[in-house]
């Protein structure tokens, strides 16, 4: 439903935005500041140590080697996502320290930006902004995403900010909107390459408009875009002019060769994309029973009914089911699966309802924004990850409170009924967090308990693995091995931990075991665990972005070397 020029500068006056902002502003802060010592995690520390260059090198910060996969390596071939996010982190840095409470600190920037953007873009796209953004916030998509240093939240806060002032551009016919929104899509991309979906998202929309309102308002907007594109060409232009490297090509190649297998390959993207959008946006389809009359609800059930015998037919060939040691013959597993599934599932009725119902272009953009989010993530990334669905959020957040609104009577429901949803879905977002923290911490714990205990002068500490456990590791004065050149010597020690990245055998002569070290993650609840098939980083872990249950603690295996050994021969 847009609003008129006149009817935005009425909204601008209306003393309920002010509430509306502090209350979504209050509660995001209440959900992170607990968290603000949250350690440095999984691939938290590409994006720092080239921030920590920066105010030295502020032009070539790539300019180092870094050993990420094992070998020493020079770091732009390494670090192929665009340096915004890293700027942002040296002035973070500068401005309050390198600590890992004053990085949180800065990333609480990003996520009330994030938030307060989805409260202002639905003030013009649904009648309770404010549930919008609440509901936003509420998902563990959100809310651990933004517990990282990484740039997911950033770009996405340019994001929604970019849809935000291009529709008043269009509506307002301002040109200055149109600029800042094209300024933010720039910002978006060099965050995260994923932003340049910007540019044909706000086309298709403009082409939308135009048809509802003439074709010739489309003309200065559409030129608008090539500013935007003119200057994510040139920094990629520059880039490779610096590096010899093409960075943007580098990426898409890297993630289509990883994401090609058997003809079975994109059912099976479909089934965990589904069972990741809907795990990771759960609040979302806790209100699913009151969206749908029950007509809907039943072609929704037999819609997940079908989806479930189709995988259950051929589960022989689907690395849902067999790579990620998946089994349907672990019915918790499976019950886990075909609930997130059929939320995801969920999401996309409401699209295509909304879509029907409304048929205008406002509902073309939230369509094409969720839909096409989902097929870069679910088909086009090098895996499949809440990270990489983080995009849908905004869009399936409007959706559900469109479609609710939609509903006879939903101004009138009770507060249990209009917030219990949200409630609950709070309360389990808030459980991943913590779940995800207790993992970087037993990581940050292990590394420093293992190098002040093994530690000692003419010795050294040898590590495999790598994320947030190599940054305290380093810290702590252990050295990664490069299996390029590395040489280990008599009475130096090596730890190998065994739930990590880009980890290699001990030797298999010359070095005895002296230590394992078990150290607990979380309770009840795992975002990371192959034996309950939970990967929320990375669906190599699993086909659920998070599963309930027991879980595993973390060993670390330690060994002492009796003889010398040279890696690179």
């Amino acid at each position: 439903m847009p609003e008129a020029p006149n009817e935005t500068a009425a909204a601008e006056a209306d003393p309920s935005i002010r509430r509306d902002q502090a209350f979504v502003a209050a509660l995001v802060l209440a959900c992170l500041l607990p968290f603000l010592g949250k350690p440095i995690h999984l691939d938290d520390p590409m994006f720092l140590w080239i921030a920590q260059r920066i105010p030295a090198h502020p032009l070539r910060p790539l300019d180092f080697h870094l050993n990420w996969e094992g070998w020493s390596t020079p770091a732009h071939l390494i670090h192929f996502s665009p340096l915004a996010h890293s700027y942002f982190l040296a002035l973070v840095g500068a401005v309050l320290g390198w600590s890992e409470i004053a990085l949180h600190l800065g990333m609480l920037l990003p996520a009330l930006a994030f938030a307060l953007g989805v409260l202002s873009l639905a003030r013009g796209l649904c009648a309770h902004p404010r549930l919008a953004a609440l509901l936003a916030v509420a998902t563990p998509a959100f809310l651990v995403s933004a517990s990282t240093l990484m740039g997911d939240l950033p770009m996405l806060a340019c994001w929604v900010w970019a849809v935000h002032f291009w529709r008043r551009g269009l509506l307002e016919r301002r040109l200055a909107f149109l600029a800042a929104s094209g300024l933010l899509v720039t910002l978006a991309a060099l965050a995260k390459y994923f932003g340049l979906a910007l540019l044909p998202l706000l086309a298709a929309y403009t082409l939308a408009h135009g048809r509802e309102r003439g074709w010739r308002l489309v003309v200065r907007p559409l030129l608008a875009l090539l500013l935007p594109a003119a200057l994510c060409l040139a920094y990629v232009k520059g880039m490779q002019h610096a590096y010899r490297h093409d960075f943007l090509g580098f990426a898409s190649h890297y993630a289509s060769s990883l994401r090609q297998g058997s003809p079975w390959r994109r059912f099976d993207a479909l089934v965990a994309g589904l069972s990741f959008a809907g795990g990771c946006c759960l609040p979302l389809a806790l209100w699913a029973p009151w969206n749908w009359r029950p007509r809907g609800a039943w072609v929704l059930a037999g819609t997940a009914l079908a989806l479930g015998a189709a995988v259950w037919v051929c589960q022989d060939r689907l690395d849902v089911v067999t790579r990620r040691g998946f089994g349907l013959e672990r019915w918790d597993r499976v019950a886990h699966l075909f609930v997130f599934a059929g939320a995801g599932l969920h999401f996309f009725a409401l699209v295509l309802a909304d879509l029907w119902k409304r048929r205008d272009a406002d509902a073309w953009l939230l369509a094409l924004w969720a839909f096409g989010a989902f097929a870069f993530g679910a088909f086009l990334n090098w895996t499949i990850n809440a990270r990489a669905l983080l995009p849908m959020l905004p869009a399936l957040a409007l959706l559900a409170v469109r479609r609710a609104e939609a509903r006879e009577g939903f101004a009138n429901w009770p507060a249990w009924k209009r917030l219990g949803p949200l409630a609950l879905g709070l309360a389990l977002s808030l459980a991943l967090l913590w779940a995800d923290f207790r993992w970087a911490a037993s990581a940050r714990d292990a590394a420093r308990e293992l190098t002040a205990r093994h530690a000692a002068p003419g010795r050294e500490v040898w590590f495999h693995g790598h994320w947030g456990f190599q940054w305290y590791m380093q810290a702590g004065g252990a050295r990664p091995v490069d299996r390029g050149g590395s040489t280990l010597a008599p009475g130096d020690v090596l730890v190998v931990p065994k739930h990590n990245a880009s980890v290699y055998a001990p030797p298999e002569a010359g070095a005895r075991l002296i230590q394992v070290l078990e150290v607990p993650v979380s309770s009840g609840v795992s975002v990371a665990s192959t034996r309950l098939g939970a990967g929320f980083y990375s669906d190599v872990w699993g086909a659920l972005p998070f599963a309930f249950g027991a879980t595993d603690p973390d060993v670390y295996e330690v060994y002492q070397l009796e003889e010398e050994v040279k890696f690179g021969e």
